[in-house]
């Protein structure tokens, strides 16, 4: 289905800085060929070695990115989030697939927009085309960064500093709490679930953390524990 006048000015007042660049500046033609799609908790996106058709851009939810290799290893810590981009460097280096799989961890509203639209529209408004470019050096300065701790790091350390920097604070309970589940989890840290399951046990009987309905919380005190426990495993 393409793109309405209401449909495009119902996402402009419904999203921020970026998406109304996006959407404001969004021609015609573009509108034409673009669609409004959505995708449930674990659909893909696209899929490795999907042919490359579309770009697309992500309007709200979040997708994990799996990197999966000929030696049958996997690594899947890359979140992507809204007010990103998934394709585009494929269809600006004109590949004929994709080099990642890329699935919802929850529920992802973004636009479809044919590569060659999508190409026309990057050349003619330099707008688009350094938002697009912001992004894309955005990714792979984030991701290069978190590809080398991912090596070198003990996973222990990735999980500690993903529950410290993911966890909510509640504050009529004075609590720290990530709303996650596990495989969630597993997914956004690249951690085995069994190895997750066993540093999530040992964390609770260091007495770092708690678990309440099955999610992981932790007091302001704890918090401090958890943020000097992960200063020691990085100097390991």
């Amino acid at each position: 289905m393409a793109i309405t006048g209401n449909e495009s000015a119902f996402i402009h007042i419904k999203n921020d800085h970026f998406l109304k660049t996006i959407l404001g500046n969004m021609p015609d033609y573009v509108k034409k060929d673009a669609s409004l799609e959505h995708l449930d908790i674990d659909e893909p996106i696209v899929r490795t070695s999907y042919p490359v058709r579309d770009a697309f851009i992500i309007l709200k939810g979040e997708l994990v990115v799996v990197n999966e290799f000929e030696s049958g290893k996997v690594y899947e810590p890359v979140a992507i989030y809204n007010d990103d981009f998934v394709g585009v460097v494929e269809v600006i280096l004109d590949r004929d697939e994709f080099i990642s799989t890329v699935s919802a961890t929850s529920r992802v509203d973004y636009i479809r927009v044919p590569a060659a639209t999508f190409k026309r529209w990057i050349k003619e408004n330099s707008d688009i085309s350094f938002i697009v470019l912001k992004s894309v050096c955005s990714n792979f300065s984030m991701n290069m960064t978190d590809a080398g701790e991912q090596i070198v790091l003990d996973s222990m350390y990735l999980l500690v500093t993903h529950i410290v920097k993911n966890a909510k604070y509640i504050s009529h309970e004075k609590i720290y709490y990530l709303d996650e589940n596990r495989d969630k989890t597993a997914k956004r840290t690249g951690i085995n679930i069994r190895t997750l399951y066993r540093y999530i046990k040992k964390l609770k009987a260091l007495n770092y953390i708690s678990l309440h309905k099955k999610r992981i919380s932790f007091s302001e005190d704890m918090k401090s524990k958890l943020v000097d426990y992960s200063i020691t495993l990085r100097n390991k």
